[in-house]
């Protein structure tokens, strides 16, 4: 049973397959899934998959198409992220120098 977004609840399917197939059939017909959740959620399965390839015991896991993607996805993710973060200092920098302007002509 899993909570949906807005508090329903949700069966998951019993029914064969494979975890990614189940994971696949529960987010696409539950309407309580945001698109957000969804996504976390394939995340989180990314990041344990590849801490298990990374601490595992040598044994290369099956390759997912799902995996390609994900990492594409988190790079471009984690890319968008540094560069607004680099955007949000350097108009903090514009600020500031504008004050520092502003106070240097004030005194003159």
């Amino acid at each position: 049973m899993l909570v949906g977004s807005c508090g329903s609840t949700v069966q998951a399917p019993e029914s064969g397959g494979t975890v990614l197939r189940k994971y696949t059939k529960l987010l696409t017909t539950s309407k309580s899934f945001t698109f957000a959740f969804r996504l976390k959620i394939l995340e989180r399965d990314y990041k344990a998959r590849k801490r298990e390839t990374e601490h595992g015991s040598g044994i290369s896991p099956e390759y997912r198409e799902i995996d390609q993607i994900m990492e594409d996805y988190l790079e471009r993710r984690d890319e968008e992220e540094t560069r607004k973060r680099l955007n949000s200092v350097r108009n903090q920098l514009k600020i500031e120098t504008r004050r520092i302007k502003i106070r240097y002509q004030g005194r003159r």
